[in-house]
């Protein structure tokens, strides 16, 4: 039930690519309650622009950060790395939806909303299984990095700016 609440919070709040700034506040807040490491910053765009793998966008990233969470192992073990992007297309015109896109209501056991599977039930669940893991008091050898990023719809540069910014781990699960 909690990680079902968890998504529902998510999607409703909307994240259209360009307007990632409100769920990012909420997804560094949650993770700083967890007592996790944060690192906020905005996608250097000029910066990103002398990458190889660059994709080339309309505008920048003012007010559009990328969060990362790092649970912190006791050492010696092996890194694991979660990335996941916390924009999502436009919902569309309202009529086309059976449930209120932006409402994550809850029916015949599913959940409903823009985003809910791409990506926003990958981030709850990424959430939630570091949430599960402190609350089990489990200390981990290897440090855990939790990634939410801007502009995957797009272009996958939030992505890119957490590699520059040298985020890496021994694996990774997207």
């Amino acid at each position: 039930e909690e990680i079902i609440r968890f998504l529902q919070e998510l999607i409703r709040i909307p994240s259209v690519t360009g307007e990632e700034g409100k769920i990012q506040r909420f997804t560094a807040e949650k993770l700083r309650s967890m007592g996790l490491k944060v690192d906020i910053w905005e996608p250097d765009l000029a910066a990103l622009k002398k990458h190889p793998a660059f994709v080339e966008v309309a505008s920048g990233y003012e007010g559009r950060p990328n969060v990362v969470g790092t649970l912190r192992g006791s050492g010696g073990g092996r890194s694991l790395l979660f990335n996941g992007h916390v924009d999502v297309i436009p919902a569309g015109a309202p009529e086309s939806w059976k449930h209120d896109p932006w409402a994550g209501e809850v029916a015949e056991g599913r959940v409903y909303g823009r985003g809910a599977s791409d990506m926003k039930a990958g981030l709850a669940a990424m959430t939630m299984a570091v949430n599960s893991i402190i609350d089990s008091g489990i200390r981990l050898k290897g440090d855990v990095i939790l990634e939410y990023t801007v502009d995957e719809e797009l272009s996958g540069n939030g992505s890119l700016a957490c590699v520059m910014k040298g985020y890496k781990a021994d694996a990774g699960i997207c």
